[in-house]
């Protein structure tokens, strides 16, 4: 495995490249997968994002988790299974952040603001599975970015209905009900429910707008 200390904001386009030449060179797609590290590697999620996850690398994604186990333990494996490289940007904290052994290269921060920097960088794709308070964090970081256009439109991918429903209805009921979101933005997340739904929107309508993501 590969270690990449990535330390200030000038470091982050030269680690960048260096990544996607690992992945086969600078047009390759990355897709971001995000969820907790608290899920088990015997649970139907985790199954999930490890069919996900090798499907992506089959088809010529590389796949960008947070490098710990649970959720981003199986999307890094599926990566590895499919073919394709795995990266986990991993950061110190004082439990669950230990990277998982599926990783390829592992680029470590201390910061989370460059952090996450890093995963809206490059994206080409976020695909959210369960996840606690750190993965709410990212997704509603990303959703903030594209509402105030300081990055373009990419697919927002929440998989699992069961477990996303009810968020999207608060976004419903409550912020478009009182005005504080538009329709529009309300549509820049996606909820599936299978691989076959989620690879009709990668390879679908947002199949254009995957390659010029940043």
């Amino acid at each position: 495995m590969e270690q990449i200390l990535l330390q200030n904001l000038d470091e982050v386009q030269n680690v960048e490249n260096r990544v996607r030449m690992r992945a086969g060179g600078a047009q390759k797609q990355a897709v971001v997968v995000f969820g907790s590290a608290r899920i088990r590697a015997d649970s139907q999620s985790y199954a999930e994002a490890l069919g996900v996850s090798t499907e992506l690398a089959q088809r010529g994604y590389f796949i960008v988790t947070g490098g710990g186990y649970g959720i981003m333990e199986a999307a890094n494996r599926g990566a590895k299974d499919g073919g394709a490289l795995s990266v986990g940007l991993n950061i110190s904290l004082p439990h669950e952040e230990i990277p998982n052994s599926y990783l390829d290269v592992s680029v470590q921060f201390h910061d989370f603001w460059l952090r996450k920097m890093f995963f809206e960088q490059i994206a080409s794709a976020f695909v959210l599975f369960a996840g606690g308070f750190g993965t709410l964090d990212e997704l509603f970081d990303v959703l903030v970015l594209i509402q105030t256009q300081k990055r373009t439109r990419r697919p927002i991918i929440l998989y699992g209905k069961e477990f996303w429903i009810p968020l999207v209805r608060f976004f419903e009921q409550s912020l478009l009900a009182h005005s504080c979101i538009e329709q529009g933005e309300l549509e820049l997340v996606k909820i599936v429910e299978n691989r076959s739904e989620l690879l009709s929107i990668l390879l679908g309508e947002f199949h254009e707008s995957l390659g010029n993501a940043r």
